[in-house]
């Protein structure tokens, strides 16, 4: 049974082994992204036990995400894994001066499918529940998934945190398809 429960989007990071534009690099190291990833690898490694719950395309980029959550010892016996959608990724530039160019491949991607649903853990040991502002902007399902838990941690007195992490290109992107906050 974990302390800590995430949920969130992982992703392939492709980073840029040299500068210049996305467009002309040709070389790039594979990495894992998404900040419920980061944070649940962070607590991991701090000695928490952690549970991550997404979905994740039955893909290449899937089965390299679930493989590097296994090895930072997060429990991972909530993903799923769907033939109907593909894992997000996302390419990062290198630059010595400013921040670099972002591009993300995650519209309609598996972990935007989570849903109310795929909240089925044990609240044993459950101490405290991380939620983030990117999950809550990538679909109407996801947002509810995150009332739910809410829910949850509020019924059963388990503390919570929000990590508002605003990323305007996904509300740019997604905010039409989410439903304004209601009172919780």
């Amino acid at each position: 049974m974990a302390e800590v429960l995430l949920v969130g989007e992982p992703m392939a990071l492709f980073i840029a082994e040299e500068e210049g534009t996305l467009d002309r690099v040709n070389k790039f190291t594979k990495a894992l992204a998404g900040a419920e990833a980061n944070v649940a690898i962070g607590l991991s490694r701090l000695g928490h036990t952690v549970k991550y719950i997404t979905r994740l395309g039955n893909d290449p980029f899937g089965k390299y995400i679930y493989e590097k959550l296994l090895e930072e010892e997060i429990d991972v016996s909530s993903i799923k894994f769907t033939d109907k959608y593909p894992t997000g990724f996302m390419l990062k530039s290198k630059t010595s001066k400013g921040d670099p160019d972002i591009f993300y491949f995650r519209k309609g991607s598996a972990a935007s499918h989570v849903t109310p649903d795929d909240i089925d853990c044990e609240l044993g040991e459950l101490k405290h529940i991380h939620i983030t502002g990117i999950t809550a902007a990538l679909s109407n399902d996801t947002l509810d998934t995150l009332y739910r838990m809410i829910q949850i941690g509020k019924e059963n007195g388990i503390r919570i945190s929000f990590d508002p992490n605003i990323r305007k290109s996904l509300w740019d992107v997604f905010g039409q398809f989410v439903t304004p906050c209601t009172a919780l």
